[in-house]
């Protein structure tokens, strides 16, 4: 068990920037002490661990609509996260690790706002009419844990169903797949309950339960955690984790049918085929040879394939159409 509270919050609205400073304070750990950490995201997806971003999302919407896409180190599922989402961490060293205190701060803090929750096994926090408002994940490193979830004060719902799990093209994936949950906002059963009220609450209940010991830290320098930031803010990290699948993409248009058979490896195009009826036939040799080694993005190739020198309007009608065929399905 621990016996203080260190509570930090983070002025940072980046999932990877505040990915980073999570696992940056480790560091500042204590013992038989927590750590609180409070934070909230600008528009993101955040994906699991194994997780394929190409599965989970609709990464075409997301580009159109600049949302931010992160992968934290625990398992679990893709959510959506908006200002009206708050981020919650815990940090403890193994030895003082309490899945019930936790569980107590949360459920007391809920409880300032006139509102009883419980815990579903150890992952979701339900309220009334079993509907969830909080998922968790976690992480145990050597000696130490981490458990972080969401809390929905205000978020945009319709967002979450646009961007999560929306593309109907065929996957082969080795990645873990969402469980798509009932959710509702806290807004729904007070009116009055805010990001910085919750906030708030979380501190206040934190320094009743463990007294004045637990209190406000400042938030490390960023060049303490440079590491850690280049760490979670690389591609590399995000799209390229030894994710290997085929994606198949099909549609008939005037000019005639097409399937487009991917080969992804680390988020790039190992291989490209193109199935077709269509009576031009030397403009998807140029596309095939072009995609090898392209991001698997909807940009990466539209760059590609924006550099092709068409021959006529046909061509030209081809290459527009697969454009917005990626748009839709990825």
């Amino acid at each position: 068990m621990f016996k203080k509270v260190k509570i930090y919050i983070s002025d940072e609205h980046d999932i990877r920037t505040n990915l980073a400073l999570e696992e940056y304070l480790i560091k500042e750990l204590e013992n038989e002490c927590a750590i609180l950490f409070l934070w909230w995201n600008n528009n993101t997806i955040v994906i699991g661990r194994n997780q394929n971003p190409w599965r989970e999302c609709h990464l075409s919407a997301m580009e159109e609509d600049n949302i931010n896409i992160g992968r934290r180190k625990s398992g679990g599922g893709a959510v959506f996260q908006d200002p009206g989402n708050v981020n919650y961490s815990f940090i403890c060293y193994e030895k003082d690790y309490n899945i019930e205190q936790l569980i107590n701060i949360v459920t007391s803090s809920l409880k300032k706002f006139g509102i009883d929750a419980f815990f579903n096994g150890r992952n979701d926090l339900l309220v009334e009419g079993n509907k969830k408002v909080s998922g968790s994940a976690f992480s145990k490193y050597d000696n130490f844990h981490i458990m972080h979830a969401t809390m929905l004060i205000n978020a945009d719902l319709q967002k979450m169903a646009k961007y999560l799990n929306v593309s109907k093209a065929k996957l082969a994936s080795k990645g873990v797949k969402s469980v798509q949950s009932r959710v509702t906002n806290l807004v729904e059963l007070n009116k009055d309950i805010t990001v910085k009220g919750f906030e708030d609450a979380m501190i206040e209940t934190t320094k009743e339960l463990f007294g004045d010991d637990s209190k406000l830290y400042p938030v490390p320098d960023k060049s303490l955690w440079k590491n850690e930031l280049d760490f979670f803010t690389s591609d590399k990290w995000v799209f390229g984790r030894k994710i290997n699948f085929e994606h198949i993409l099909e549609n008939r248009f005037d000019w005639g049918e097409i399937q487009l058979h991917f080969q992804i490896k680390e988020g790039l195009i190992s291989e490209c085929k193109i199935y077709t009826d269509s009576m031009d036939e030397t403009i998807f040799d140029t596309i095939n040879k072009l995609l090898i080694n392209c991001k698997y993005s909807t940009e990466g190739i539209k760059k590609a394939l924006d550099s092709i020198t068409v021959e006529n309007n046909l061509q030209k009608q081809i290459i527009s159409d697969i454009i917005t065929l990626l748009k839709r399905e990825l």
